[in-house]
């Protein structure tokens, strides 16, 4: 398994995962979890930086307009509708028109990590032994 470490940000309760200090230009560096953007009938790759129950921040390459209505599949197949509420420098924030499951969202991210520390535990096992 090559799955490094997300450091794509999960917002608990009912807020938006936007505020002035993570629309500064000093940005966080991922990866982030990998999404995809639906836009005017367009499909594109994007990255997720932040989300919640109400939106998402995501890192793209087409930049629809505010008030556009977008979809974001996220990694657990949840694909919210919502309108794009800022867009700046191959960012945009997303306000769902309605709330996801984040909680689905975290379980899924505790797996992934569950899933690399068994392989490298099983890694680490194998070279020991041969050892």
């Amino acid at each position: 398994m090559t799955e490094s470490s997300s450091a794509t940000a999960f917002v608990v309760g009912d807020r938006l995962p936007w505020d002035d200090e993570s629309l500064s230009p000093d940005r966080g560096k991922g990866p982030f979890d990998a999404g995809v953007i639906f836009a005017a009938g367009s499909r594109q790759p994007c990255s997720i930086r932040k989300v919640s129950a109400l939106g998402a921040m995501v890192q793209s390459a087409i930049a629809p307009a505010l008030g556009d209505h977008v979809s974001i599949e996220l990694g657990t197949g949840q694909r919210p509708g919502g309108r794009v509420a800022w867009n700046r420098d191959g960012e945009l924030g997303v306000r769902f028109d309605d709330s996801v499951d984040v909680v689905a969202l975290l379980n899924r991210q505790l797996t992934i990590i569950k899933q690399i520390n068994n392989v490298k535990k099983t890694e680490y096992e194998k070279v020991y032994k041969s050892i």
